[in-house]
């Protein structure tokens, strides 16, 4: 993981992730502690493989690291802390998770396997999945609606809250889609 300086640009240093085979997305939480997932899959012959590395990496803003407790999880992809709370989506198993208090529990699952970007909204959760080419938003009441479809290979999805619209990069396209969202 490298550290850059938010004003200049220039680098100030890294933090080693010893074994890890694929890092793939980083949430930051409350004190500031860095949380980095290794998806824990390498490509050969274009087909992913399990490399048994997944995990969830956390840093203080000090360096100090640890690895959370994240039971059998395999693929872990996108992630989203707000508050005490650390979200976390799989790619190829599908799975929802939340992390709070060194707890992980599930949450609803969606339709597709291959889940990749996380947002945390004030009415749930929005996610990618690469499967159904569709964003959806899971609610905390357990309910699921597509929020977006059609979108080839939506990766870590962003969103731009003063224009109230979504950011959706088709990673095998090139390309960012921006679709707005209601309410």
């Amino acid at each position: 993981v490298r550290l850059f300086d938010r004003t200049t640009g220039e680098p100030i240093g890294s933090w080693p992730v010893e074994g890890a085979t694929f890092l793939n997305d980083v949430a930051v939480g409350p004190g500031g502690t860095v949380y980095v997932s290794d998806s824990g899959i390498r490509f050969t012959g274009g087909q992913p493989e399990d490399t048994g590395t997944s995990a969830i990496h956390a840093f203080s803003p000090d360096g100090s690291h640890r690895t959370l407790d994240t039971g059998e999880e395999t693929g872990i992809n996108g992630l989203a802390a707000v508050g005490p709370r650390l979200y976390g989506v799989t790619i190829g198993t599908g799975k929802v998770f939340l992390i709070e208090n060194g707890v992980l529990s599930e949450l609803p699952e969606l339709p597709g396997l291959n889940l990749d970007g996380l947002i945390v909204m004030d009415d749930g959760l929005l996610v990618s999945d690469w499967d159904t080419e569709t964003v959806y938003l899971l609610r905390e009441n357990g309910s699921i609606s597509a929020v977006v479809r059609n979108v080839t290979s939506p990766a870590d999805i962003g969103i731009d809250r003063k224009r109230n619209r979504l950011l959706i990069p088709g990673l095998m396209t090139g390309q960012v889609l921006l679709a707005p969202l209601r309410g």
